[in-house]
């Protein structure tokens, strides 16, 4: 049996999941098992998945691009060669390219099937998480009628994802007034000194969520936007300005999640990625594998707005 884990103080949510949806696929390849063992991790209320390291097992980890195709090579030949059912591994990433590298190279079909089984297989989310999503939904009305736990998959609601960065994360304030003239407003987010958001330089965010609001205006008349944003100031303000909906979530950076106190910050965090998954649409206003993987694995259309 091979448990994959991940170290927690690297990567976001989206990356945590894409990293386990690769190393799931790689397993696959190969005919073997695969679990989830991350007892030091923000996300273990999160996710289905054992709660300390097996007892005896081999504890590996894995520090650069090659060393993940070396270890879980190795390791799968070790286990076909043992002449026996071999002892659990452990196997411990690093944030790292390499699997997010071997997942671009598959085929969309078997990328497709694969996702399916990794959902029902592996992604399973604790009961808490469900209620927790529940509590949103059942304080917010709007929100219930285009939600059903019964059918998870492709809800009946579009979703805007604006990440802006680490930075805008850790503070309430915004990135400037919004004054509605051309890219050279306030709105414009340029890079803030070594701690700005390369993600964000020069972006005319206000012309952004513009052309999103107008995607759906034309694609997807009457329908429910809800917006999600990293930074809580610019959530409300572009929702009251759009007649966006959003949720009342107070989210962190998992990297940032270093002890109880941020408990639930992590938990809204996580429930936003799985609400966003099950958008029946998701457009991304600029790069985050938030967004992406979330769309990935809800199987929902994923469009970026440049």
């Amino acid at each position: 049996m091979f448990y994959i884990g991940y170290e927690p103080d690297v990567g976001g949510i989206g990356d945590f999941i894409y990293i386990l949806f690769g190393a799931f696929c790689w397993c696959k390849k190969y005919n073997v098992e695969m679990g989830i063992c991350i007892p030091a991790h923000p996300l273990n209320k999160c996710i289905n998945c054992i709660k300390e390291e097996p007892e005896g097992a081999r504890i590996i980890r894995c520090i650069t691009k090659t060393n993940v195709s070396c270890v879980l090579t190795d390791e799968i030949a070790r286990h076909r060669g043992g002449g026996g059912e071999a002892a659990d591994v452990v196997v411990y990433s690093n944030m790292n390219d390499y699997l997010h590298i071997y997942l671009e190279y598959m085929s969309h079909s078997l990328k497709k099937v694969l996702l399916e089984e990794f959902r029902r297989d592996v992604l399973k989310y604790t009961d808490f998480i469900e209620e927790r999503i529940y509590d949103f939904i059942s304080h917010n009305n709007s929100f219930d009628t285009h939600f059903s736990s019964e059918q998870p998959q492709q809800q009946e609601y579009f979703a805007i994802h604006l990440r802006c960065g680490d930075r805008y994360l850790r503070t309430d304030s915004g990135l400037g007034t919004d004054s509605g003239n051309n890219s050279n407003s306030s709105s414009r987010c340029n890079s803030r000194g070594a701690a700005g958001e390369k993600r964000i330089k020069n972006i005319d965010i206000a012309a952004r969520v513009e052309a999103a609001a107008e995607y759906f205006r034309t694609g997807a008349v009457g329908a429910q936007i809800y917006f999600f944003c990293d930074n809580q100031k610019l959530r409300e303000q572009y929702a009251q300005k759009y007649g966006f909906l959003y949720l009342p979530t107070k989210i962190i950076h998992i990297a940032d999640a270093a002890d109880a106190s941020t408990s639930a910050a992590v938990i809204d965090s996580f429930c936003e990625f799985v609400i966003l998954s099950r958008a029946k649409c998701v457009v991304a206003l600029t790069k985050s594998n938030f967004s992406y993987v979330s769309s990935l694995i809800g199987g929902a259309e994923y469009v970026y707005i440049t």
